[in-house]
């Protein structure tokens, strides 16, 4: 799959869906789906979907922040477990949706949208 930052980021308003795959390129966003995120951005499993389901915002000016009903989401919020498993991830956190998630001001974080 190839990035392409021609593309307007996605701002507004849905779902997180988490999918099962080891190819992104060989993905369903429509029959692959595990399970979602809830409102701090903890996984829910597929069996108690779509009720725990949190909507997700995603602001329209800069720093994005994505938020919930629980308050901004992060992956920069120090109190959460550090990642220690990626070389690429080591200076972020869990993450999480909640009022110690932060106000965007730890630099800006990317997401990926998947479009079925």
């Amino acid at each position: 799959m190839k990035r392409d930052d021609s593309l307007p980021l996605f701002t507004g308003r849905g779902l997180i869906h988490v999918l099962n795959t080891t190819d992104l390129t060989k993905v369903s966003p429509t029959t692959s789906i595990i399970g979602c995120l809830d409102l701090h951005g903890q996984l829910v499993t597929a069996s108690t979907l779509p009720s725990q389901c949190a909507v997700f915002t995603r602001a329209d000016n800069l720093p994005n922040i994505l938020s919930t009903s629980a308050g901004n989401c992060s992956f920069l919020d120090p109190s959460t477990p550090q990642n220690k498993d990626s070389i690429y991830g080591r200076n972020t956190h869990a993450w999480w949706c909640g009022g110690s998630a932060g106000d965007g001001s730890g630099g800006l974080e990317y997401y990926y949208t998947l479009v079925s």
